[in-house]
Parts: C-alpha cells; structure tokens; sequence
C-alpha cells in the first residue's frame, strides 16, 4: 500500500522550481502569477510542507511567509519539518 501511494506522489519544492537568475520572468507581474500561488492554490497540492532549521529562519524570508499564509488561506495543511521530524 504503502509503495502504490508513493507512486502517485509528487513535490513541489519551490527552491528547486524556481529560474534564481531570472525571478522578474518566473515570478510574473502580480502575486497571483507567481509560481507560489498557482501551486498552492491548485486542487492537486493536498499538503504544504516547510523544512526549517533549529531558529526556523525560514519563516523570516517573505516568501516562505507568503507560502504559510497561502497555505491557511487555501486551507491546505501545514507542516514544519525539523531535523527531528
């Protein structure tokens, strides 16, 4: 069961997704162009996911708080992830 489940899943990782040469082009000219929110806003994205460190530096980057706050808008469940799980 196990095994069929992770076959059908898939990431976004935005860090991965993301041209970091080229961000006026990825990003578009509005917040909804941006790849954050079209990937949070779809149906298919059932779960955010935030790997932090220990002080969580994460949520002081603007981007990752404006994935946070997507996630609570489109009531998608969110996750922090430690190195202890």
């Amino acid at each position: 069961e196990a095994h069929r489940l992770a076959k059908d899943m898939s990431f976004y990782v935005c860090a991965f997704s993301n041209n970091q040469w080229n961000l006026k082009a990825e990003l578009g000219d509005c917040l909804e162009q941006s790849p954050f929110y079209k990937i949070l806003r779809a149906p298919t994205t059932k779960m955010v996911v935030m790997n932090v460190d220990q002080c969580a530096t994460a949520l002081l980057r603007a981007w990752c708080t404006f994935e946070f706050y997507l996630a609570h808008l489109f009531a998608k469940p969110f996750f922090l992830n430690t190195r202890l799980g």
